[in-house]
């Protein structure tokens, strides 16, 4: 198994604050990590002290191009939601998106690299409420209690395929002609954005909620596997949910297991009164 790599909230910062998080990485069966993620927390953001940026990119493209593509959009997404603080969430988030689409636009032209680009989602959680924005495939899963559901919008082929195959029965050969289901119908490659997942309003969080932001890979997992998996750990911090979903995977033993990053916030509404 590839080394884990990871970020946490200290014991003590979370305690403090309620804000419980952490990040883990696994590269899976993959020669190269092409996922990257960071969390802001509230004093980086200069804004109030329980709210926390997660920000979560799957590059594709390959070595030298996934990997820059991912870790640029995640930089450039972050700097321009710094850069616009005067603006609502939801207009911050828009133009973060943007710089982020423009710079990997820009670095694929410089390297001529025409297969360059990467999923985003980015989420800003201010007290009891969340809103986020993302292009591509990446979930962010919000676990309640025993259900596990999924809060953004999938730009993969996989609901079109799902859609299609509604009440029809295929044969052998029209199943071969139709498109893989992890092609993306939207990404951030420096052109025009075909699809934005950026809800009008924010969500809001309950009492026990588990955020989970993770990128594909997690989906090697079925959702009661991860529900499984963060119910077995709920009671304890944030790392060691995310460690247990990472494990949740891993023990597929997949083959060409794609790399996996999973991001876990706890909500603590005692922090939030």
């Amino acid at each position: 198994m590839s080394t884990l790599t990871g970020t946490d909230s200290s014991p003590e910062a979370a305690l403090k604050s309620g804000r419980d998080y952490a990040g883990r990485q696994w590269q899976g069966r993959r020669d190269y990590q092409e996922d990257s993620y960071a969390v802001a927390p509230p004093e980086e953001l200069r804004e109030g002290e329980r709210d926390l940026l997660i920000v979560l990119a799957d590059g594709m493209g390959g070595h030298a191009a996934g990997d820059v593509a991912s870790r640029l959009a995640v930089e450039h997404f972050i700097y321009a939601f710094y850069e616009n603080g005067g603006l609502p969430d939801d207009a911050r988030m828009a133009a973060a998106l943007e710089a982020a689409n423009r710079e990997v636009g820009a670095e694929a032209r410089r390297r001529g690299a025409d297969a360059m680009g990467t999923t985003l989602l980015g989420i800003i959680v201010r007290g009891r409420l969340v809103e986020w924005i993302s292009v591509g495939d990446s979930p962010l899963f919000l676990v309640r209690g025993a259900d596990v559901g999924r809060l953004n919008q999938d730009h993969s082929m996989g609901p079109v395929i799902d859609r299609m195959m509604e009440g029809k029965t295929l044969s052998p050969a029209e199943i071969a002609d139709l498109p893989s289901r992890n092609e993306l119908r939207s990404a951030i490659i420096g052109e025009e954005i075909e699809l934005i997942d950026a809800p009008s309003e924010p969500f809001p969080l309950e009492p026990g909620d588990i955020l989970i932001a993770a990128s594909d890979g997690v989906l090697t997992a079925p959702p009661r596997e991860i529900a499984k998996a963060v119910r077995r750990c709920a009671h304890l911090d944030a790392s060691r949910i995310a460690s247990s979903l990472i494990e949740a995977v891993v023990n597929h033993r997949k083959e060409k297991q794609d790399n996996l990053t999973v991001v876990v916030f706890k909500f603590d509404p005692r922090a939030h009164l």
